[in-house]
């Protein structure tokens, strides 16, 4: 079996950041299809339930998660506060959970390393 620590850290993010979405979609749903910014400051941390290859470290595995769902809830806050929403919708959770499905979001991570010059972070 081959190692490729940062090729498996770019698939990890990729699964957790979808998941991490579709969780706020339901949870949008479930709020009556509005997420307001108080209602995104409360999610800082998120049960997730996926299955690691055996030679990747948990605490190391735990710790990317974090990070990956830090990035997520502040790209999407900022995002908000740049376009001035106070809420997100339904419809709009509908919209990003189509849109960025594991290969897209895999592949974005790959192009950002890419352009910053190498498998950096």
């Amino acid at each position: 079996m081959n190692i490729n620590p940062k090729e498996d850290e770019v698939k990890i993010q990729s699964v957790v950041s979808v998941e991490i979405l579709k969780f706020l979609q339901k949870e949008c749903h479930k709020n009556n299809g509005v997420l307001t910014m108080k209602d995104l400051d409360q999610y800082t941390i998120l049960q997730y339930g996926i299955s690691l290859p055996e030679h990747i470290p948990s605490a190391y595995a735990d710790k990317l998660i974090h990070e990956t769902v830090g990035m997520i809830m502040g790209t999407l806050i900022s995002v908000m506060n740049e376009y001035k929403l106070d809420s997100l919708t339904d419809h709009m959770f509908d919209v990003i959970v189509d849109k960025f499905d594991t290969t897209y979001v895999y592949n974005m991570i790959k192009d950002s390393q890419n352009q910053q010059g190498g498998e950096q972070r």
